[in-house]
C-alpha cells in the first residue's frame, strides 16, 4: 500500500548520502587546513618571541631558558639548533624557526608542535558529521514518505478507486479534484474517459434496446402474417357453410313455420351473423391497409364520424360521451374510413369499461414536439378517456396484442385495439398507453399533421 512512499524515500536516500558524505569531508578537510594554519602562525610567533628574548651570546643560559618554556607549554617543543631544520611531513608536525643574529644566521630557535591534536579533532568531526548524516537521511526519508504519501500516493489511490468503481460500472461519481500537475492532469483524462464510456454505454443500451424492440417488431409481424393466413383459409372455408347456414335460417323464420321453429330459426341466424362479424373482423384485422385511401382531412370529421356512431351505444350502457369541440383544424394524410374506426372502437372500449353513470372524454390538441416517439415535430394527440377500472402494470404491455382482451370471453375478441394500432402505425403514427392511474384508462392517438391549418 505504501509502495511508492518507499520507494521515493529509497530513492533520495542514496544521493542525499553521497552529497552529505562529500560535504561532512570537505568540512573536516577544510576545519583541518584551518588549524593547521592557526597551529604554524602560533609556531612562527611563539619561535620569533623566543629569539627575541635569548641572548644569542649565552647560549648555555638560552638553552635552561628553552628548556623551562619547553616545560611550561607541553604541547611545544622548543629547542636550539645551529642550523635551520630542513622541510618536514606537515602531516606529522608544525615547524617554525627564528634566529638568534640580526643577520639571519645560526643559531636558531626552533619551536615543533605534532598534528595529533589536529587529527583527532578531525575525527571527532567526522564522526559527528557521520552522526549527522545519519540523522538526516532518516528525517529526510521520514519526510519524503510523508510528502509521497500526500502530493503522490493518496493522489493515485484516488484514481485507483476512481478505475475500479469504473470497472463495477459505476460512471456517476463526482469529478476528480487532483491538481494542476501532471497527476491532476491524469485525473482529469481519467474523467473525460469515464464520461466516454457512460456515453458509449448508453449507446450500447440504447442500442440494445432498439434491436429488440425490431426483434420484438419482426416476430410480431410474423405472427401476424401467419394470422392473416390463417384468417383467409379460415374465412374461404367457413365462409361459405355460413352462408348456407344464414339463408336457411332465414327460410325457416317465414310463415308457415310455428311460432317456435321461427324463434329458433332466428337464434341460429342471429348466431350465425355474429360469426360472419368475427370473420369480418378477422378479415379486416389481417388486410385492413389494402383498401386504405389516404387524403388530407380534417381530424375533427373523423372525431364526429366516430362520435356519431358510438353515441347510441353509450346511451345504451348510460355512459355520457363528451367531445372536445376545440379540436384543431389541422389535417392528417389519412383514410377518413379507417380513421373513423379506430375512434371508434376506442370509445366502445372506453364506454364497455366504464360504469353507469360515467363520462367517456374524447380530447384532440396539437403539438409541436414529440421527437421521443419518432413522429414529424408537428402532430396531434387524441385521447380517450374513461373512468373504469383501468389496465394493471402487468397487463400493460400486452394489451395491443391480437387476440388479448380484459372481456369475457363471449364478449370479446381481442382485436379491436391491435386493429387500432395497425391502423394508425400505416398512417405513420403510433397508439400509446397512458400512465398508470388509480382509476381509469387513457388512450392516446398520435398522427403527424399534414398540409396547413384550415382557415
Amino acid at each position: 500500500m505504501h509502495q511508492i512512499s518507499l520507494r521515493i524515500a529509497l530513492a533520495m536516500i542514496p544521493a542525499l548520502v553521497m552529497v552529505l558524505t562529500l560535504f561532512s569531508a570537505a568540512t573536516a578537510a577544510r576545519e583541518g587546513e584551518v588549524i593547521e594554519l592557526e597551529m604554524q602562525r602560533d609556531a612562527d610567533a611563539v619561535a620569533a618571541s623566543v629569539a627575541a628574548l635569548v641572548d644569542p651570546e649565552d647560549l648555555t643560559e638560552a638553552r635552561e631558558r628553552l628548556s623551562a618554556l619547553g616545560q611550561s607549554l607541553a604541547h611545544l617543543t622548543i629547542e636550539l639548533a645551529p642550523v635551520a631544520p630542513p622541510a618536514v611531513d606537515s602531516r606529522v608536525e608544525v615547524v617554525s624557526s627564528a634566529s638568534l643574529a640580526p643577520d639571519g644566521s645560526g643559531p636558531f630557535v626552533v619551536v615543533r608542535e605534532p598534528l595529533a591534536e589536529r587529527d583527532a579533532f578531525v575525527r571527532r568531526a567526522l564522526i559527528t558529521d557521520a552522526l549527522g548524516v545519519l540523522a538526516a537521511t532518516l528525517m529526510a526519508a521520514a519526510f519524503a514518505v510523508a510528502v509521497g504519501r500526500v502530493l503522490v500516493q493518496g493522489r493515485v489511490l484516488q484514481l485507483v478507486d476512481r478505475l475500479r468503481a469504473v470497472g463495477d460500472g459505476n460512471y456517476d461519481a463526482e469529478p476528480l479534484a487532483l491538481g494542476e500537475d501532471e497527476i491532476g492532469e491524469l485525473g482529469r483524462e481519467v474523467d473525460q474517459m469515464t464520461q466516454q464510456l457512460r456515453r458509449a454505454r448508453d449507446h450500447a443500451a440504447e442500442e440494445l434496446a432498439a434491436r429488440r424492440r425490431a426483434q420484438l417488431q419482426l416476430r410480431r409481424a410474423d405472427r401476424l402474417a401467419s394470422v392473416g393466413r390463417t384468417v383467409a383459409v379460415f374465412a374461404h372455408e367457413i365462409g361459405t357453410p355460413l352462408a348456407v347456414i344464414a339463408g336457411r335460417a332465414q327460410r325457416l323464420e317465414r310463415p308457415p313455420h310455428s311460432e317456435k321453429t321461427r324463434a329458433d330459426a332466428g337464434v341460429i341466424r342471429e348466431q350465425a351473423d355474429r360469426i360472419t362479424g368475427f370473420i369480418r373482423r378477422l378479415l379486416d384485422f389481417a388486410r385492413h391497409d389494402d383498401s386504405l385511401e389516404f387524403t388530407a382531412i380534417p381530424l375533427g370529421t373523423a372525431l364526429q364520424g366516430a362520435y356519431q356512431l358510438a353515441v347510441q351505444r353509450a346511451r345504451a350502457a348510460n355512459v355520457t360521451v363528451l367531445l372536445d369541440d376545440r379540436a384543431p383544424s389541422a389535417t392528417v394524410d389519412g383514410d377518413n374510413h379507417a380513421l373513423v374506426q379506430v375512434f371508434t372502437n376506442l370509445i366502445h372500449n372506453a364506454v364497455d369499461a366504464s360504469p353507469e353513470g360515467s363520462t367517456v372524454r374524447l380530447v384532440a390538441q396539437e403539438v409541436v414536439d414529440c421527437h421521443q416517439l419518432n413522429l414529424d415535430s408537428a402532430h396531434l394527440h387524441v385521447t380517450v378517456e374513461d373512468e373504469g377500472p383501468g389496465i394493471s402494470e402487468a397487463l400493460r404491455d400486452r394489451v395491443f396484442d391480437p387476440f388479448f382482451t380484459t372481456k369475457p370471453a363471449d364478449e370479446g375478441t381481442g382485436l379491436g385495439l391491435s386493429i387500432v394500432s395497425e391502423i394508425v402505425h400505416d398512417h405513420g403514427g403510433r397508439v400509446t398507453l397512458g400512465a398508470e392511474e388509480a382509476s381509469g384508462c387513457r388512450i392516446v392517438v398520435h398522427l403527424p399533421i399534414s398540409g396547413s391549418p384550415l382557415a
